[in-house]
């Protein structure tokens, strides 16, 4: 647990600094270096190794990025491509196919999620609202995991991941409500209370999809974390599985409504 919180209390700070400091640019360094460890710890968990060239066709999509949609489908392209032709030159077909399939699921699985970040940042006071989902889906994972072990009694997904609880996924709600709470009374006084109701919950009930799926990932590799580059937290997937169904959702609420 103090590996935990030392580790919250350097990395926070840090990523919010690198951010404050540098703007786009300093996202855009963080969301690409995110997308090149989550592929390297998804090819670790799923095939026991990361083949270099994958995980250099793993940052053309978010390289893309930098020039809007289209460059991101670009990049995306591209990688695909190469990742094909590559697929092409391994020995045996199963590995071929496995080494592909998997390319083109951290795609969609990985790079998508983290594109809607760079998208929010190009929203009006985006980098306010991504502060915001950072911090209350931080608050909301620390809420369930004190109040899991201290009143959990009930599992939430017992074949997935027997650890988590009923309790916890409720307290999910609670952390990340007080977090977006703390957006509008300090930065954001103009959204709706309605419309921060509906966030907390899309964000609550989502954040807690995104980790389900992330631990059916570890189920079936058998491991208990994605990695270990994080003290106290595992690896950057174990970080990143909260914001793959959040981040999409944020950004559509906040387009079309």
């Amino acid at each position: 647990m103090k590996k935990r919180i030392l580790s919250a209390l350097v990395l926070a700070p840090s990523l919010i600094l690198l951010v404050f400091l540098f703007k786009k640019i300093g996202l855009w360094a963080i969301l690409l270096t995110s997308a090149l460890l989550a592929h390297r710890e998804l090819f670790k968990l799923l095939i026991g190794t990361s083949p270099f060239f994958l995980l250099f066709l793993s940052s053309l999509p978010l390289i893309g990025a930098l020039g809007g949609v289209w460059g991101f489908l670009l990049g995306s392209w591209m990688a695909l491509f190469f990742a094909s032709l590559y697929a092409f030159r391994v020995p045996s077909f199963e590995e071929a196919l496995k080494r592909f399939s998997l390319f083109g699921f951290g795609l969609v699985y990985l790079n998508l999620p983290l594109f809607y970040f760079w998208e929010i940042s190009e929203l009006p006071d985006g980098f306010l609202w991504l502060l915001g989902l950072t911090l209350s889906i931080w608050c909301g994972d620390s809420f369930a995991l004190f109040v899991g072990r201290a009143w959990g009694r009930r599992s939430l997904a017992p074949k997935i991941s027997p650890k988590k609880t009923i309790e916890g996924g409720l307290a999910t709600f609670l952390g990340v409500g007080l977090g977006f709470v703390c957006l509008k009374l300090l930065l954001l006084p103009n959204i709706s209370w309605r419309a921060l109701a509906f966030i907390v919950l899309g964000v609550g009930f989502l954040s807690q999809v995104g980790d389900l799926s992330e631990s059916l990932i570890k189920r079936a590799s058998g491991a208990k974390d994605s990695g270990g580059l994080i003290p106290g937290h595992g690896g950057i997937l174990d970080r990143m599985d909260s914001f793959i169904f959040t981040a999409p959702f944020l950004y559509y609420f906040l387009r079309f409504s």
